[in-house]
């Protein structure tokens, strides 16, 4: 549960970072 968690987090991380790569 706990790797799931911390995988969804990473993944989150990198996409908020594309994000404001676009902006």
């Amino acid at each position: 549960m706990f790797a799931l968690t911390f995988g969804m987090g990473v993944v989150f991380g990198i996409v908020m970072e594309f994000q404001f790569g676009a902006n």
